[in-house]
């Protein structure tokens, strides 16, 4: 479960501070201890959170409205259990050295980053996949990047996330909203911009793209930057592998239409797309991703979600 797609938990300025400290003493137990426990949460907020689960399925049925009901429902579980896994997941990775990250995750096509890192401006973009923080980390060993994150209603998980993703070639970590002219600068100057375009941020900023072929408010940020800096756009995904080994991958480059930022953004979502395609159970499908509708559109979710959203 990504920090962006977490649904509402239980408020309180105690709960939070304890479920830190559980999970990140749980992350030290064995795999076989930390997935029971993740299919045992996925499986009761499946079942039983009506937010986490209409998120879910409404999700699953607007991208493959092709697959029979059966389908989505099996990919809807077992995307509930890697993402209750993939949030133990995280602080164990945040505690991996060096050599331990190279192990854990091999980078496929490492050769084709570095064809251009340092050469060309380079944007890396990057659907929320359950494995993101183990792909993260380890796409940070090959060099300094900059990166955006919405910021954590709790200060001591954002602080420890902020010092965790840091760990290697000083990182550059932004929050959502810095300027972009400033990031541009830096990827003129050779600093890579790592970013997940497929989240919805409203109408600010954004325009609406197709995602799955439903049209979605899409962040113009990662296409303008790519186009004022005349970078190269490399697609990244990383997947679990076994058990607790993930392969984080580099894609060849996105031939972007530099004329149009609409086709641009379009560009960008249909290769984050081929990379959800390819392992569909191990994607965020938690996120509101259609919650902001286009003028005279009817909402794709219920109130219930969207006010919980809002919270």
């Amino acid at each position: 479960m990504t920090d962006e797609a977490a649904p509402v938990a239980m408020q309180g300025k105690w709960f939070p501070r304890l479920m830190l400290r559980l999970a990140q003493r749980f992350s030290r137990t064995s795999f076989r201890t930390r997935w029971r426990v993740a299919q045992f949460l996925g499986g009761n907020f499946l079942g039983g959170d009506p937010v986490f689960a209409e998120l879910m399925h409404t999700n699953l049925r607007l991208c493959f409205p092709d697959w029979s009901a059966e389908q989505r429902l099996q990919v809807a579980q077992a995307s509930a259990t890697e993402q209750f896994f993939a949030v133990f997941e995280r602080f164990r990775i945040w505690a991996l050295d060096e050599a331990a990250l190279r192990q854990q995750v091999p980078l496929e096509n490492a050769d084709l980053l570095q064809e251009f890192m340092g050469k060309r401006p380079l944007v890396l973009v990057c659907p929320h996949m359950v494995g993101l923080e183990a792909g993260a980390q380890r796409l940070s060993l090959e060099g300094s990047m900059m990166s955006i994150y919405i910021q954590n209603q709790r200060p001591e998980f954002d602080a420890l996330r902020k010092q965790a993703r840091s760990r290697f070639n000083s990182q550059y970590l932004l929050p959502q909203g810095a300027p972009l002219l400033s990031m541009v600068r830096k990827l003129r100057s050779g600093v890579p911009l790592f970013i997940l375009p497929d989240i919805d941020l409203g109408t600010s900023g954004s325009i609406f793209s197709p995602f799955f072929g439903v049209p979605a408010a899409t962040g113009l940020a990662a296409a303008w930057c790519a186009v004022r800096a005349d970078a190269v756009v490399l697609p990244f995904s990383v997947k679990r592998s076994h058990e607790d080994r993930y392969v984080a991958s580099v894609r060849p480059p996105i031939e972007l239409n530099r004329d149009s930022l609409e086709e641009a953004t379009h560009q960008i979502n249909l290769a984050l797309e081929g990379l959800i395609r390819e392992q569909p159970d191990q994607y965020a499908w938690i996120s509101p991703r259609f919650s902001t509708r286009p003028p005279g559109e009817g909402a794709c979710y219920s109130e219930r979600v969207l006010t919980a959203k809002r919270i």
